[in-house]
């Protein structure tokens, strides 16, 4: 964060501002401390397994150009922290949508929802208003919410980490969706687990103050692994220009909307892409290391700029050299394996050398 705002320059900074969208929002939940538990018995907490040692990392992703300026996208990192194994997780979201005008009246409990069935890939579920708490002629349109990446696994339930981005047919994908009335509420917590995996997908709502659960699984965590999971939400107004009635005609500009968000989150992979550091093409940066945690051996992809040799090596964290590879290498983007099977799990750091200049990357090797 650069606080002086004159600072805030090309010349300074060349590469521009650290940012993805119009406005990135980042909160981060710490699930490592019982004193953070208020209110309960931390005796009780621990002996029910407390805490899980999982760290929730959020981010909000909001934009102000025409194609975007209607969507939110909400994207989650689960970390574990711990050194346990976390099997069967499942994880989902409650949005609670009122569409309403404003003031007391309770115009929430006359909402309408249903799931998309017409294209199951968008994991959409559409909500919209009837009119007879003072809705008419206000302009009502069309709320989606719908799960845009989930988990991929391989033949055991772990996390995949062979590649650094998964397509949306190798993800779990939408396993659950609920909708539910406010009143259900407690018995949706008290049984969330069991909701979160139900696998079964609610048809629609009618008339309600209405929840929508949307969930995702199951997927085993091991020490160190991310689990990653994003969800958006659309606007749109009616095809019409009349109030909002479900109809498929009705909802083209919401669907429209929905899929140029997956576009931009799959096809110009504008987060995934400045998150795994693949910055102006030619310059010398790591872009990916894989598996991380590693077991065996490990693969390290590369940018550099001009032919020439390069010199990796693998560290202990007191920075001895445990093995290493040179290679020469062309332009552009580069990848080499160095194998990790004798080394003991733990930390240790990656050091690529380049033209005199070197860059390091922290490796976790877990066995």
């Amino acid at each position: 964060m650069v606080l002086n705002e004159e600072d805030r320059d090309l010349t300074t900074y060349p590469n521009g501002p650290a940012i993805i969208s119009s406005q990135d929002v980042h909160c981060v939940y710490k699930d490592t401390d019982l004193q953070l538990y208020n209110g309960h018995s931390q005796q009780n907490l621990t002996d029910s397994g407390y805490p899980m040692r999982i760290q929730y990392e959020q981010t909000a992703y909001l934009y102000d150009n025409e194609l975007y300026k209607d969507m939110v996208i909400l994207r989650y990192k689960l970390i574990n922290m711990s050194t346990d194994t976390l099997r069967d997780c499942w994880i989902g979201m409650i949005s609670d949508n009122d569409l309403k005008i404003s003031g007391p009246d309770s115009g929430q409990v006359n909402d309408v929802a249903k799931r998309y069935a017409v294209d199951e890939s968008l994991n959409l579920c559409i909500t919209w208003s009837d009119i007879n708490k003072g809705e008419a002629g206000k302009g009502f349109g069309y709320l989606g919410n719908s799960l845009l990446e989930s988990p991929a696994v391989d033949q055991n339930g772990n996390i995949r980490k062979d590649k650094s981005f998964f397509a949306p047919e190798e993800q779990l994908g939408l396993k659950t969706t609920k909708l539910f009335n406010i009143s259900e509420d407690a018995t949706i917590l008290q049984n969330l687990y069991y909701q979160l995996s139900s696998g079964k997908h609610s048809i629609n709502i009618e008339n309600e103050d209405l929840r929508l659960l949307q969930s995702t699984g199951p997927f085993n965590m091991n020490p160190n692994d991310t689990a990653v999971c994003a969800y958006m939400i659309n606007f749109a107004n009616t095809v019409s220009g009349d109030e909002a009635t479900g109809s498929l005609t009705d909802i083209q500009n919401l669907i429209t909307n929905v899929i140029n968000g997956r576009d931009l989150y799959y096809n110009k992979r504008l987060i995934s892409g400045i998150e795994e550091g693949n910055k102006i093409p030619g310059e010398f940066n790591i872009t990916n290391i894989y598996p991380n945690p590693a077991d065996s051996k490990v693969n390290i992809e590369f940018n550099v700029s001009n032919d020439g040799k390069v010199n990796v090596e693998l560290l202990d964290v007191l920075g001895n050299r445990l093995n290493g590879v040179n290679k020469d290498c062309d332009s552009g983007l580069n990848q080499i394996t160095i194998n990790t099977n004798e080394l003991p799990s733990g930390n240790y750091i990656i050091k690529i050398n380049n033209s005199g200049t070197s860059l390091t990357r922290l490796l976790s090797v877990l066995k």
